[in-house]
Protein backbone atom coordinates (compact mmCIF):
# COMPACT_ATOMS: atom_id res chain seq x y z
CA UNK A 1 0.00 0.00 0.00
CA UNK A 2 2.87 2.23 0.64
CA UNK A 3 4.51 2.06 -3.18
CA UNK A 4 0.60 3.20 -4.26
CA UNK A 5 0.49 5.95 -1.98
CA UNK A 6 4.28 7.11 -3.19
CA UNK A 7 3.54 6.24 -6.92
CA UNK A 8 0.41 8.62 -6.26
CA UNK A 9 2.17 11.11 -4.59
CA UNK A 10 4.57 10.97 -7.57
CA UNK A 11 2.01 11.59 -10.03
CA UNK A 12 0.12 14.28 -8.25
CA UNK A 13 3.67 15.96 -7.94
CA UNK A 14 4.56 15.56 -11.92
CA UNK A 15 0.99 16.58 -13.36
CA UNK A 16 1.57 20.34 -10.91
CA UNK A 17 5.16 20.69 -11.81
CA UNK A 18 4.14 20.37 -15.39
CA UNK A 19 1.02 22.66 -15.57
CA UNK A 20 2.88 25.70 -13.49
CA UNK A 21 6.22 25.04 -16.13
CA UNK A 22 3.22 24.97 -19.30
CA UNK A 23 0.93 27.16 -17.97
CA UNK A 24 1.79 29.79 -15.41
CA UNK A 25 5.24 30.38 -16.15
CA UNK A 26 4.85 30.70 -19.84
CA UNK A 27 2.25 33.19 -19.07
CA UNK A 28 4.36 35.09 -16.99
CA UNK A 29 7.37 35.16 -19.08
CA UNK A 30 5.51 37.07 -21.59
CA UNK A 31 4.37 39.55 -19.26
CA UNK A 32 7.88 40.03 -18.02
CA UNK A 33 8.65 40.12 -21.43
CA UNK A 34 7.18 42.87 -22.61
CA UNK A 35 4.43 40.42 -24.18
CA UNK A 36 6.84 39.46 -26.74
CA UNK A 37 7.55 35.86 -28.25
CA UNK A 38 10.66 34.53 -28.75
CA UNK A 39 10.00 34.91 -32.45
CA UNK A 40 9.49 38.45 -32.29
CA UNK A 41 11.98 39.30 -30.07
CA UNK A 42 14.74 37.75 -32.41
CA UNK A 43 12.99 39.55 -35.77
CA UNK A 44 14.02 42.97 -33.62
CA UNK A 45 17.28 41.86 -32.97
CA UNK A 46 18.06 40.69 -37.01
CA UNK A 47 19.69 43.06 -38.58
CA UNK A 48 16.86 44.49 -41.08
CA UNK A 49 17.74 45.09 -45.18
CA UNK A 50 17.24 48.66 -45.77
CA UNK A 51 16.44 48.96 -49.34
CA UNK A 52 18.81 51.79 -51.05
CA UNK A 53 16.90 54.10 -53.13
CA UNK A 54 17.86 54.37 -56.93
CA UNK A 55 19.97 57.50 -58.03
CA UNK A 56 18.38 60.67 -59.09
CA UNK A 57 18.01 60.21 -63.11
CA UNK A 58 20.63 62.40 -64.02
CA UNK A 59 23.43 60.48 -62.31
CA UNK A 60 22.59 57.21 -63.91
Amino acid sequence: MILLVEAYARAVTCFWATYVNDELLSRWMGIYNGGKTEEEKALEQTPVARSVPPPPFWLR
